[in-house]
């Protein structure tokens, strides 16, 4: 299975460096293994809630009418690699909690945030360096923990796209003030 970015054309998928006209910076990962079946059932899982396969132009060929089937073995181990899958599902967004193989039923319906925990223990956890590479840190929790870790002596860069549209920057520097 391979994850990335949804901008799998030409000007993501480039040499290191990033060098050229246009180029941008997407990851891809190749992920086999027990931890797949967790990213093939959250894909399906949302899939099925979100699709728009009732409306008459939202069907992509037949078949696509039917709820996609979830998965229902692990893989075999492929590796060494220690794997943690993290997802945000929002309140209200989904309903089918239907189990992974070996798993148990989830509430998803209450949502999940294992990204945002993930975040948050990490942060809590840094002793001496932060690194953040992100379009945006807008999430007050998460500018709090880093606030924190400030005050713990941890040295943070931030990486941000510079915006050169209209839209409103969220100025992380202001946000982390000690004084405030």
């Amino acid at each position: 299975m391979f994850l990335g970015g949804i901008n799998l054309n030409p000007h993501s998928v480039v040499a290191p460096g990033h060098r050229g006209k246009g180029q941008n910076h997407d990851v891809y990962v190749e992920l086999a293994g027990p931890s797949a079946v967790d990213v093939h059932h959250s894909f399906v899982q949302r899939w099925n809630e979100a699709s728009e396969r009732h409306l008459t132009d939202g069907r992509w060929g037949a078949g696509s009418e039917s709820d996609l089937p979830f998965p229902t073995r692990i893989p075999d181990r492929k590796g060494n690699a220690i794997v943690q899958i993290q997802r945000t599902i929002h309140s209200g967004r989904d309903s089918n909690g239907h189990a992974t193989p070996l798993g148990v039923v989830y509430p998803i319906e209450a949502g999940e945030r294992s990204n945002f925990d993930q975040y948050r223990a990490a942060i809590r956890a840094a002793r001496r360096s932060i690194y953040i590479e992100n379009q945006s840190v807008a999430v007050p929790e998460i500018i709090e923990c880093l606030r924190q870790a400030l005050l713990r002596g941890v040295e943070i860069v931030a990486v941000k796209k510079t915006i050169t549209s209209p839209l409103p920057a969220h100025n992380l520097a202001s946000s982390l003030s000690l004084n405030g």
